[in-house]
């Protein structure tokens, strides 16, 4: 944990280091971003999760950055540097919450001979649960959640995009039945 927290510093500091300093004029539209972003994640958890909210923040990621008046390549690395800044305080956050917590990840297989080994076993449980608590909450709050979304997007596109091209492919050719299926399969 403590070489992962410095490794995602070390990044941070390394992308600081060669950024120039007019690409950061902006830097307050994107922290204003993500303040809406996260006050509408905690609307998220208080109305136990809707979809249509998710589906929100992930379209005033994409479409808010067009209607500004900043040019991409300087939208990019703002929001390159939020990322990495967040993870940053992810790593942070988590490692002062271990240390807090000390959860016992292997308190399923803790002894229940007795009851003050019950006790103790709850104990290491309700600790394991509470760091989960943590883990979570910085997950969904510090866009990690939303990056997993957009690769998952990203992913089914590309999906789609292949399965257009073999479609046509066999539609015109019978070439993907012929070659991957049987022979007498394709289409004519």
């Amino acid at each position: 944990r403590v070489s992962a927290f410095c490794l995602e510093l070390a990044c941070l500091f390394a992308v600081l280091a060669v950024m120039y300093s007019a690409l950061l004029d902006n830097f307050w539209f994107v922290v204003l971003l993500y303040s809406i972003h996260f006050l509408l994640m905690e609307v998220w958890r208080v109305l136990d999760r809707p979809t249509i909210i998710t589906l929100l923040t992930m379209q005033m990621w994409i479409v808010v950055p067009f209607l500004a008046d900043i040019s991409m390549v300087n939208m990019l690395f703002l929001l390159l540097l939020l990322i990495l800044s967040l993870k940053v305080m992810q790593s942070f956050v988590l490692l002062v919450a271990w240390a807090v917590l000390r959860p016992q990840l292997g308190w399923k297989t803790m002894s229940e001979l007795s009851e003050h080994d019950r006790q103790a076993k709850q104990a290491a449980a309700r600790q394991v649960f509470r760091y989960d608590i943590v883990v979570e909450y910085l997950y969904v709050s510090m866009l990690g959640h939303q990056l997993h979304l957009y690769a998952a997007v990203f992913i089914m596109l590309v999906n789609l995009a292949v399965q257009f091209v073999l479609v046509l492919l066999d539609m015109a050719f019978g070439l993907h039945s012929w070659c991957l299926l049987n022979s007498r399969l394709a289409s004519r």
